[in-house]
């Protein structure tokens, strides 16, 4: 029997969308899937010829790719994840998880393929949120999740990160941002600052270091994990970020 079930909505809008202006969005009915599948996921989709076998192999190869890069082993998924080709979403794409007990249940994508950076930036961006998922069996920090999710888009989402990061007039200290349980109303420094940190953090070290930091963080909290993995707290990380562009504002816990 079931208790205590969390429904996580790990992801809302990749930094991929989330700095443009998302148009009038259109109802439709709930089309007829067709449904193709691997041992880790199953695409469902309304497209004509091999449209779903061309995502099913992209996505295999893109757990593949991104499971090697970040984790000791590649995290198994309990179901197989599936991704559902939306060519309308209220919405941008989205990863939901299922979590109870300390297992995540379930996993689903819902991808909006109306984009010209679906499949190089998007899908890579939700498999990133999916495999954190499999690996933690519970929701993680939204900045480590955004953040980490993001280092698998091309490099312009970085760069475009960096030039937001530097124009901006306000920041979040470092305390505020690891610690945040939702998404901000600062949405895109929350995306800008989230990723800039993440890759700080990598350069420090390597990809596996970081995780094995956000675990010991989920145990012992963000700043005793920073002195362990990286031999840096809140106060020398603020330098570094006040040193990179000062700000004129600064947003702390509670404002």
């Amino acid at each position: 029997m079931r208790t205590s079930l969390v429904l996580a909505i790990i992801f809302l809008i990749s930094p991929a969308q989330a700095q443009f202006n998302r148009g009038p969005t259109v109802v439709v009915a709930e089309p007829i899937w067709k449904v193709e599948s691997s041992d880790n996921f199953r695409v469902f989709h309304d497209q004509e010829g091999d449209y779903g076998k061309k995502v099913l192999k992209l996505a295999d190869e893109y757990r593949e790719e991104i499971g090697k890069r970040w984790f000791d082993e590649i995290p198994k998924f309990r179901t197989k994840c599936d991704i559902y080709l939306q060519t309308s979403l209220a919405h941008g794409s989205a990863t939901r998880i299922d979590y109870d007990n300390g297992q995540a249940l379930t996993y689903r994508i819902d991808l909006r393929i109306d984009l010209d950076n679906v499949y190089d930036a998007i899908l890579p961006h939700e498999i990133m949120h999916a495999l954190l998922g499999a690996y933690f069996e519970r929701p993680i920090p939204r900045w480590a999740d955004e953040g980490l999710a993001s280092q698998n888009e091309p490099k312009e989402t970085q760069e475009k990160a960096k030039k937001i990061l530097l124009e901006s007039k306000t920041r979040f200290e470092p305390r505020t941002l690891m610690t945040l349980d939702d998404y901000p109303r600062e949405t895109e420094l929350f995306y800008a600052q989230s990723i800039m940190a993440v890759n700080h953090l990598v350069r420090l070290r390597d990809e596996k270091t970081f995780i094995l930091f956000i675990t010991d963080a989920q145990k012992e909290g963000p700043e005793s994990a920073l002195q362990k993995h990286y031999k840096v707290d809140f106060a020398s990380l603020e330098k570094t970020w006040m040193a990179i562009s000062p700000p004129v504002k600064v947003i702390s816990r509670g404002q």
